[in-house]
């Protein structure tokens, strides 16, 4: 598990520096609005972010055999996407 950990657990040991925590930019995909944030140890890797007040039909078209989640409460006013393959595509 040291060697290869799980992203959750690295992202978590990124923020216990002893330093200031970890922030990131959160940009909207749509209008290019930013915010910074600090990520929780829960958000996955981001194919990318949205503000809430978009329709999901503004988002770049899915790719035949994939497959999309939403992840609400992204900062203060986004929703995070991950898109990914299903096997075999």
């Amino acid at each position: 598990m040291d060697e290869n950990p799980p992203a959750w657990l690295a992202q978590s040991r990124a923020n216990r520096t002893g330093k200031r925590p970890v922030w990131t930019t959160l940009e909207c995909i749509i209008c290019g609005q930013t915010e910074a944030a600090r990520p929780k140890k829960w958000w996955p890797e981001f194919t990318y972010v949205y503000c809430q007040h978009h329709d999901p039909g503004e988002l770049p078209e899915l790719p035949a055999g994939w497959v999309r989640s939403e992840y609400d409460g992204i900062g203060t006013r986004f929703i995070g996407i991950v898109d990914v393959a299903l096997p075999g595509s």
